[in-house]
């Protein structure tokens, strides 16, 4: 394991240290594109074998869950909160060791290319691809890589942020909202869509976490046994007719069985640090 903070990310003098150390990990099987044109931006890496674009997600800490701070923001858009925060607390401390994310979702163009198995129901080409758990963990594997940790995912979606939303505590203009919510990922979305600090597009389309869902952020709290956690989903509802905005929240998270009837969601693939 390397540890890679976001303060490291603020040196360019870590860009040769940080190619080094990545060649060494991945031997080779990963190329590292750039460190990034701004102060703090992440370095984006390429999977060889899939072309895949992958961010690296710096080490830190963070309060995963819903803070009483971010409770007010959203009591701000409507009161009373349309969805349990019971769900989201209690708000915790979490350390975070750096991985790589891909910077989008898995599309469903890549998902027919390198998967062995077709997914089911219609499907848009450059759109997030929608598939069981167990089919996302096996493209996962076949890649060498995982679905992400519900802490991975909320601390790659927060981005060092510590308010209600990815991009403040307000609800924006649908024009800026559709940049965050497009599911269209076809060639060139980066100059089109928004992405956080850390690079991620496409944040709200549903994804598949690899743990069993908690019922609290409580590690006596019981687990419901085959249910998932999903995170996001806010730009499954676009454009929105009431409390949509709920699952936009970094802190909002839900058992599979919320999901529609054949309990398909998006992912996206995480990579970690290991020697």
């Amino acid at each position: 394991m390397i540890r890679i903070s976001a303060s490291d990310l603020d040196d360019p003098r870590t860009q040769e240290r940080l190619r080094e150390e990545l060649t060494r990990i991945f031997h080779g099987s990963f190329d590292l594109l750039s460190r990034g044109g701004k102060v703090g931006e992440c370095p984006t890496l390429r999977q060889k074998s899939t072309g895949l674009l992958f961010q690296l997600i710096p080490s830190g800490e963070f309060v995963m869950g819903l803070t009483e701070k971010e409770e007010g923001a959203a009591r701000r858009i409507r009161d009373p909160i349309p969805v349990d925060i019971r769900e989201m607390r209690p708000a915790v401390k979490m350390e975070v060791e750096a991985f790589l994310m891909t910077s989008a979702p898995i599309t469903s163009r890549v998902f027919r290319r390198f998967a062995s198995e077709a997914p089911t129901g219609v499907q848009f080409t450059d759109e997030p691809v929608f598939v069981s758990f167990d089919q996302a963990m096996r493209f996962a594997t076949s890649i060498d890589c995982s679905l992400p940790q519900e802490v991975q995912w909320e601390y790659a979606c927060r981005a060092m942020t510590e308010t209600l939303f990815v991009w403040g505590d307000h609800l924006p203009v649908d024009q800026e909202l559709e940049k965050w919510l497009s599911l269209d990922f076809k060639e060139g979305y980066q100059t089109l869509l928004n992405s956080n600090r850390f690079g991620l597009y496409g944040l709200f389309t549903g994804e598949w976490c690899r743990d069993e869902y908690r019922i609290r952020h409580d590690p006596a709290a019981p687990c419901l046994v085959g249910e998932h956690v999903v995170r996001g989903g806010g730009a499954m509802f676009w454009p929105w007719q009431d409390h949509e905005w709920v699952h936009c929240m970094s802190a909002r998270r839900m058992p599979e069985s919320g999901l529609f009837a054949d309990r398909q969601a998006g992912f996206r693939l995480v990579r970690e640090l290991t020697s």
